[in-house]
């Protein structure tokens, strides 16, 4: 394991699954196998609470792993990528940002009742166009289903960022592959990203 790898941090940002941060857990922790840590940072999207509260928890471990000498990728999964951006637009300091299945896109089309019972969410969709000019794309990686009928690649591919597609269909069976049989893929994507405003 180079040293290098061995200070890499991976700060995730769950979707809207609520319910599903304890096997979300079981997937980060064999991520480490392959010589990085992990954090989940519970979003708890559908209870209540705003943006500033939930952007606020991420800056916190971002904060808390910088202060142990870890470099910093923030990793936001389908709605979680939204607040990854709201939040890597204002840390440049960070040394980059992954989406997994990710919303990246202010148009994506996102239903009434899940803007209603999500208020933060929709708050994080409505900020990404801003937040997005804010950032150098050649320090993001989009990685997204070959097929995904919920988050298309139109709406989870900004363009000039990297993108990488895992090979199979689905968007939670995608998400579910990469927290467990392409753990190792996805942290050789996250070594792959280079520090943001690096020059």
């Amino acid at each position: 394991m180079s040293q290098a790898s061995s200070r890499l941090h991976l700060v995730y940002i769950p979707g809207l699954g609520d319910g599903c941060d304890g096997l979300r857990r079981i997937g980060l922790f064999s991520w480490r196998l392959w010589g990085v840590s992990t954090e989940l940072v519970s979003m708890q999207w559908y209870g209540g609470g705003d943006l500033a509260t939930r952007h606020a928890m991420v800056v916190a471990a971002i904060d808390r792993a910088q202060r142990r000498g870890r470099r910093v990728i923030l990793v936001g999964e389908s709605a979680g990528a939204s607040l990854a951006i709201n939040v890597a637009a204002r840390r440049p300091d960070i040394d980059g940002l992954m989406t997994i299945c990710g919303i990246t896109n202010h148009r994506a089309e996102v239903s009434s009742l899940i803007r209603k019972k999500s208020p933060a969410f929709n708050q994080s969709l409505a900020r990404l166009e801003a937040d997005l000019s804010e950032l150098d794309l050649s320090r993001i990686c989009n990685i997204r289903a070959a097929v995904d009928h919920i988050v298309p690649r139109e709406s989870s591919v900004i363009p000039g960022a990297r993108e990488r597609i895992i090979w199979s269909v689905g968007h939670v069976a995608t998400v579910a592959l990469c927290l467990s049989l392409y753990g190792g893929l996805i942290v050789r994507f996250a070594q792959g990203v280079k520090k943001f405003n690096q020059h």
